[in-house]
């Protein structure tokens, strides 16, 4: 958990496999410190489940009508009196579906997984791609902060 000292913000995580929420925690404080000098986002609290396979299909079916995992989903948090004050909302990582991902694209886990906790904040964020232009725009983004944290431009590998 970072520190929301200095109006940074912080994050709870959640992980199925207990053996990886250290190194989940690592890599998702890590992000947060880059995402909040490139988006200005302060005082925010995020909650992150990473879950298998069988959780995300469930969600996924539910919110997005597809039957099957999927890498990342978000759930921004709603703005009314039932909201918590500086909840940004909740996002949904499968490391399984990750996983299979970054051994396909030939890259390590650990950037694949970083990369997907940027995708979900920045749709917390209101970052979309459903245009040509808003896809641009988070993609430059992403690519920017995951420059600075030392890994490849995503984007390149597709």
């Amino acid at each position: 958990m970072i520190d929301d000292s200095n109006n940074l913000s912080f994050f709870t995580l959640e992980a199925e496999r207990v053996i990886y929420k250290k190194k989940y925690s690592d890599l998702v404080a890590k992000a947060l410190v880059i995402i909040q000098s490139e988006t200005k986002m302060e005082n925010k609290q995020i909650s992150i489940k990473v879950c298998g396979s069988e959780e995300s299909t469930k969600l996924n079916k539910k919110f997005r009508q597809k039957n099957q995992p999927t890498n990342v989903l978000a759930f921004p948090s709603n703005d009314d009196e039932f909201s918590f004050p500086n909840h940004l909302g909740d996002i949904l990582i499968c490391d399984e579906v990750v996983l299979d991902e970054a051994n396909s694209l030939g890259i390590d886990f650990d950037e694949r997984f970083t990369h997907m906790v940027i995708h979900g904040i920045l749709h917390l964020l209101g970052y979309l791609h459903n245009s040509e232009s808003t896809t641009c725009v988070m993609e430059m983004l992403e690519s920017k902060i995951m420059s600075k944290l030392g890994y490849s431009d995503p984007y390149l590998k597709y």
